[in-house]
């Protein structure tokens, strides 16, 4: 069972994302501390890109230039989309995660 900092409340706890750049397909679970490692140019500032643009910390909007191609592909087909999605919970007092977040809380 992971710890999280409770300073801010909150963790985010899992992240998936797929068709942003490089990355296909991603689910990853995230502790308090995660740590990315990998070889140049293979997807860990995507990683991050996404989710500073999931929760609206990126420096742009997403546009056409983020979607992936893939493969054989000039250009992405207009229907492919991106999705990122991040699952935020709440953290009590002791650094575990709570069933819900306290009562006034936003």
């Amino acid at each position: 069972m992971h710890k999280y900092a409770t300073e801010s409340g909150i963790a985010l706890t899992d992240v998936r994302i797929s068709n942003f750049r490089s990355l296909g397909n991603v689910e990853m679970e995230l502790g308090d501390l995660t740590v990315l490692i990998g070889s140049n140019d293979s997807g860990k500032t995507s990683f991050l890109d996404a989710l500073f643009a999931a929760v609206g910390t990126g420096s742009k909007a997403l546009g056409a230039d983020d979607v992936r191609i893939m493969a054989g592909e000039a250009v992405a087909p207009k229907d492919r989309a991106i999705v990122i999605d991040v699952r935020i919970r709440a953290v009590d007092d002791d650094g575990s995660l709570a069933d819900s977040f306290p009562e006034g809380s936003f």
